[in-house]
């Protein structure tokens, strides 16, 4: 893809945990446009409010007329949606197709995860949303896709959600041999990265955020079952 100068940008779900990061990202670069959408622009931070480049596009984010509202004339859309299996697929199809009527050349989808292609459909019900959206997005002819694979965000990774991390006894309990890598990112990376992929305008497809590992601090003591 020949590279696209990018100026317009757009960010659907801003008032989020990662779309604000995205946002305060963005707004680093003085030269960049950016739109935000959200149900409710209340919950944006004061001082991105205030910002010249920001414009707020407030709404139904399943209303095609404020995705078209949304959508016209950018370089790219940073979908960073997070809700249940249906809102993932439908709520990002319906951003796509307002994305491909308007002819925005790229949208990246709301992965940041580890590489879900490898899996079936059905094998991760929780990534099923992001095979499917990222099929659908194979289907257009205006606008590309770019999946942004961070691996897990590593806040999520450390709360109690996985039952991985015992804060209590300050152990990990995990299935294998120990040697695994695995593949964390912050949010604060993660949007840096996604920031820096969107600005690009010649990226699309599949892209991996690689930073160096860190050793885990030598408080942790490993267990496998």
């Amino acid at each position: 893809m020949a590279e696209r100068e990018v100026t317009n940008v757009g960010i659907a779900g801003a008032t989020g945990r990662f779309g604000s990061l995205v946002l305060a990202s963005l707004l680093e670069n003085p030269d960049i446009k950016i739109r935000g959408l959200c149900r409710n622009a209340s919950k944006l931070d004061n001082q991105h409010t205030q910002s010249s480049q920001l414009q707020v596009i407030e709404g139904d984010v399943l209303d095609p007329s404020i995705l078209a509202k949304f959508v016209n004339n950018l370089d790219v859309v940073i979908c960073a949606y997070l809700g249940d299996n249906d809102f993932m697929v439908n709520g990002q199809k319906a951003l796509i197709d307002a994305c491909e009527q308007a002819r925005v050349p790229r949208y990246i989808a709301s992965d940041y995860t580890f590489d879900y292609t490898k899996l079936e459909l059905g094998e991760h019900p929780a990534k099923d949303p992001m095979k499917i959206v990222h099929e659908y997005l194979r289907g257009k002819q205006h606008v590309q896709g770019v999946h942004v694979l961070v691996g897990g965000f590593i806040e999520t990774f450390w709360s109690g959600y996985f039952q991985v991390w015992n804060s209590e006894e300050r152990s990990l309990v995990y299935w294998g041999s120990g040697e695994e890598v695995w593949e964390v990112t912050t949010y604060a990376d993660a949007a840096r990265y996604t920031v820096a992929v969107a600005l690009d305008g010649s990226v699309v497809g599949l892209q991996r955020c690689e930073l160096p590992l860190m050793a885990l601090p030598p408080l942790v003591h490993s267990f496998s079952s």
